[in-house]
Formats: C-alpha cells, sequence, structure tokens
C-alpha cells in the first residue's frame, strides 16, 4: 500500500498535529545502536498521515470506525508484538522504544516504534 496514495476517508476527529522527523529520528536511533553493540534493532513505522490513522492511539480513536485503517492499525501493532516476541525469544528480555513528536510539517506524519535486543550498560556507551 502506497500511503501516499492511501483512498480512505480522513479522521473527523482526534489528534492531527504532525509527528515532525520521527521517521528519521527512529532510523537515526536504529543507525547508531548498530554501530555501538552489533545489532540490527526491529524498526516499524507507519507512514500514513494522521488525518487518515493515528497509530498511537486505542483503535476506536485511531482508525475511526473505518474498516481498512482499523486492519493498518492491527498490522502496525502486530508487527510490533511480533518483534517484541523475536526478541524475548532470542535475549529472554527486551527494550521498545516509541517515538512521536508533535510540529507543524505540511505532509504526512509518521509514527515509529524501535525494538531492540537487550543490551548491557557498557555496549551503549561510546
Amino acid at each position: 500500500m502506497d500511503a501516499r496514495t492511501w483512498r480512505t476517508p480522513d479522521r473527523d476527529k482526534g489528534t492531527f498535529a504532525f509527528d515532525t522527523n520521527t521517521q528519521e529520528l527512529a532510523r537515526a536511533i536504529a543507525a547508531e545502536f548498530l554501530a555501538r553493540t552489533g545489532h540490527h534493532p526491529h524498526l516499524v513505522i507507519c507512514r500514513i498521515t494522521r488525518r487518515k490513522l493515528d497509530c498511537n492511539r486505542e483503535i476506536m480513536e485511531a482508525a475511526a470506525g473505518n474498516k481498512v485503517a482499523g486492519q493498518v492499525w492491527n498490522e502496525y501493532h502486530g508487527f510490533i508484538d511480533a518483534a517484541q516476541k523475536a526478541v524475548v525469544a532470542k535475549y529472554g528480555k527486551g527494550f521498545s522504544s516509541t517515538s512521536t513528536a508533535t510540529g507543524t510539517r505540511k505532509r504526512g506524519s509518521n509514527s515509529a516504534s524501535a525494538t531492540t535486543p537487550r543490551c548491557t550498560r557498557s555496549q551503549l556507551r561510546s
């Protein structure tokens, strides 16, 4: 599905503030994590504008009753759940983070969640 041409009605209520540069921030964090630890984190990004879907909210507000938006919301959170389970299965425990921000960017918003393998504090030091 191409987020730029996704044809579904806009939500009529909820939060519409844009998440500015969250995709870039999540990718930068993932790259730095790899550089410092040698481990690739799982990175899940929703590239749908908040006007259509807000993955940072509960499904009723997030999808505004739209069946297709609800399916995308479920898939997004399913990917996060699968990543978390994979990390726990491999490492016994892990770390999960969600990147969001508000801004005034005119283009669509991004939600990103990174799930990373367990690491020691010494692995994260410069």
